[in-house]
């Protein structure tokens, strides 16, 4: 069964590169997502109310991709590994909002990385 819990700003949620059995739902306040890089933390974002993070290493059994942070004082719903299963499973509405959530994520990647390569490059330059 899911269950609620805080954090204050500076505690970590979740760290890069441990395993993961549990998937977060922010119902209150803000989360930093952070990657280390020959020892330097990198920002790459943040997530708010409603959304879900943490079912990368739950659905492909690899570590955690990323560190998550509060920002704030924030609550999150924590999900098990079966609990997160049988609701994939039973419930498509679910399943579906959590497919466009990682869909999301990709094209905002995708887009970031496009942008990285024509700073690179030089604006208007094919590769």
């Amino acid at each position: 069964m899911s269950s609620a819990c805080r954090f204050e700003p500076g505690e970590i949620i979740i760290k890069e590169d441990d395993v993961g059995e549990t998937v977060f739902i922010v119902e209150r306040g803000r989360v930093d997502i952070t990657k280390e890089k020959d020892g330097e933390k990198i920002y790459l974002g943040y997530m708010t109310s409603g959304d879900i993070f943490g079912e990368m290493s739950i659905i492909d059994d690899k570590p955690r991709s990323a560190t998550v942070t509060a920002a704030e004082e924030t609550i999150v719903n924590v999900i098990h590994r079966d609990e997160f299963f049988d609701i994939l499973q039973s419930n498509q509405a679910a399943a579906v909002k959590i497919l466009k959530a990682l869909f999301n994520r990709l094209r905002e990647t995708n887009i970031q990385l496009l942008q990285l390569q024509v700073g690179k490059e030089g604006v208007g330059e094919i590769p």
